[in-house]
C-alpha cells in the first residue's frame, strides 16, 4: 500500500515549517540571553560607577547632602551583593533593569547638578558674547549699520541690556546656593534667553542698506547724425588731390618734352624709343 503523494507533500511542509519555527525560537533565546547579560553588565557597572563617584573623593560629593550620600553608598554594597548571588543568577533580565533604574533614581539629580555645574559657565559666556555682538548695532560709527532708525537701535539696546540685567540678577542668585540642592540658573534657561535675544536683534542688525539708484548717464549724440552732410565728399575729394598733383606733374613735364625738342628726343631714350628724326634735323 503506497502513501497518497499529497501526504507526502503535507508531511513535509509540516516538518519544513516546524524547522522555521525551532529555529527561530532558538535565535530568539540567544537573543534574550544576550540582552540578560548585557542589563547584568550594566548594572554591575553602574554600581561601581557610581560608588567611585560617591566616594570621599569623588566629583558627585559635593551635589549630595551627607546623609543622602552615606544611603547611597549603602544601596549601591547590597546591590553589588545581590548581583553574585544565586537570586541574581536566575534573575530575568527585567529585574536587572528594574534595579538599576531604582539606583538612578536616586543618583541621576546628584549627576544632573554636576553636570549643571559643569555646564553653566558655557552657556553664561555664550549669552554674553551674543549680547555683546548685537550692541555693536548701537555704537556710533559702525558703517554696516548706518542705515538703521533709531527705533531698530532702540529695540537692540533694550533687549541687550534687559537681557544682561537678567543675567546679572540669576547668575548672583545661583552663585549664593549650596551645590547640593537643584540649580535656579540652568544651562536650559540660559539657551532660551540666548535664543530669545537673537530673535529680535538678528533680524534688525540683518536689514540690508536701501538700494541707491546710480546717476543717469547724459545721452550721447549719434555719430551718423554729428557728422556733415558733406564729409565724406570732402574726404574724398582730399583723398584725391595727391594722385591730381601727381598727373599734373606729369603733364607739365610732357608739355616741356614737347617745347624742347632736346627734351623731347632724351624723354624718347630714356623710354627705349627712336629718336624723332624730323625734330632732331
Amino acid at each position: 500500500h503506497q502513501t497518497p503523494l499529497y501526504n507526502k507533500i503535507d508531511s513535509s511542509e509540516a516538518s519544513l515549517t516546524k524547522a522555521f519555527e525551532d529555529e527561530a525560537q532558538m535565535k530568539a533565546a540567544d537573543t534574550y540571553q544576550r540582552e540578560r547579560a548585557d542589563s547584568l553588565n550594566a548594572l554591575e557597572s553602574y554600581v561601581y560607577d557610581s560608588r567611585e563617584k560617591l566616594d570621599e573623593y569623588g566629583k558627585l560629593k559635593e551635589f549630595v547632602t551627607d546623609d543622602v550620600r552615606v544611603q547611597i553608598l549603602e544601596d549601591l554594597e547590597v546591590a553589588e551583593g545581590w548581583i553574585y548571588s544565586e537570586e541574581a543568577e536566575e534573575a530575568a533580565k527585567s529585574t536587572f533593569v528594574e534595579k538599576k533604574d531604582a539606583l538612578f533614581a536616586k543618583i541621576g539629580p546628584i549627576q544632573a547638578r554636576y553636570l549643571e555645574s559643569e555646564n553653566r559657565p558655557v552657556y553664561i559666556d555664550r549669552l554674553k558674547e551674543t549680547i555683546l555682538k548685537y550692541k555693536e548695532v548701537i555704537v556710533p560709527g559702525v558703517a554696516k549699520y548706518e542705515h538703521l532708525t533709531e527705533e531698530d537701535k532702540s529695540t537692540v539696546l533694550k533687549s541687550c541690556e534687559g537681557a544682561m540685567l537678567w543675567l546679572t540678577k540669576e547668575s548672583a542668585e545661583q552663585d549664593a546656593m549650596p551645590k547640593n540642592v537643584d540649580p535656579k540658573l540652568t544651562t536650559r534657561m540660559l539657551e532660551a534667553k540666548d535664543q530669545e535675544v537673537v530673535s529680535v536683534c538678528k533680524p534688525i542688525s540683518e536689514k540690508p542698506k536701501p538700494k541707491v539708484e546710480p546717476p543717469k548717464e547724459a545721452e550721447k549724440p549719434k555719430d551718423d547724425a554729428s557728422k556733415p552732410a558733406g564729409g565724406d565728399s570732402e574726404a574724398k575729394d582730399g583723398d584725391a588731390k595727391p594722385a591730381e598733383a601727381a598727373d599734373e606733374s606729369g603733364d607739365v613735364e610732357m608739355k616741356d618734352a614737347d617745347t624742347d625738342p632736346k627734351a623731347a628726343d632724351d624723354a624718347h631714350v630714356e623710354n627705349g624709343e627712336e629718336p624723332n628724326p624730323t625734330k632732331s634735323e
